[in-house]
C-alpha cells in the first residue's frame, strides 16, 4: 500500500511539474537557442527576436549556426540535414548580416520561378541575450529568404553569391 501511495504521489508531482513547463515554458522553449541542427527542416519556426521586424538579421548577432537540408530528391532522404557549419568569427558574422540585409525584396505579384525542389539553408543567428533570429533560404525555385516577418529573394542582386558562400560554409 505504501509503494502504491508513493507511486501516486510521484505521478501527481510529475504532472504538476509537466503542467508548469507547458504553461510557463512554451515561450521559453521556442526562444531557447538551437545548439545543433535539427535532423529535418520540418517545423522550422519563424524568428522570435523582437528586433528582426524591419530587417532579416537584427544588429548584435554574435554567431551563426547554418543547417543545409536536402530537398525532394532522393525521396527516401527528403528534407533531411545534409551539412552544417558554425560561424563565430566576428568579421564573417558581420559580413553575413550585411549580405542578408542587402538582399532585394521579392517582386510583387505573380512570378514565374524555375523548378523548386524545397532544398534550403536555415541560419540561426545567435545573440548574447534572447532567442535566435531564424532565417530560411530556399536554394531552388524563386530562392525566397525570410525570417517569417521580412521577405527577400536570393535570386537577384547579391543573392547568388550569398547562397554559394552559405553552401561553402556548410560543407
Amino acid at each position: 500500500m505504501l509503494v502504491v501511495m508513493r507511486a501516486r504521489i510521484a505521478v501527481l508531482a510529475a504532472g504538476v511539474a509537466l503542467s508548469g513547463v507547458l504553461s510557463f515554458g512554451a515561450g521559453q522553449l521556442e526562444a531557447a537557442p538551437i545548439r545543433v541542427c535539427p535532423s529535418s527542416d520540418s517545423g522550422v519556426l519563424r524568428t522570435q527576436l523582437p528586433g528582426a521586424r524591419d530587417e532579416l538579421v537584427a544588429p548584435g548577432t554574435t554567431g551563426v549556426l547554418l543547417c543545409r537540408y536536402r530537398g525532394l530528391d532522393p525521396y527516401a532522404r527528403r528534407f533531411r540535414l545534409i551539412a552544417s557549419g558554425r560561424v563565430r568569427k566576428a568579421v564573417t558574422v558581420r559580413e553575413l548580416r550585411t549580405q542578408f540585409n542587402a538582399l532585394p525584396q521579392s517582386a510583387p505579384g505573380p512570378t514565374a520561378c524555375p523548378a523548386d525542389f524545397d532544398s534550403m539553408i536555415v541560419a540561426y543567428f545567435r545573440y548574447a541575450r534572447g532567442p535566435d533570429d531564424v532565417v530560411t533560404v530556399d536554394t531552388t525555385g524563386c530562392e525566397g529568404v525570410s525570417n517569417g516577418r521580412v521577405h527577400r529573394t536570393a535570386a537577384l542582386g547579391p543573392g547568388p553569391v550569398l547562397v554559394r558562400e552559405l553552401e561553402a560554409l556548410t560543407r
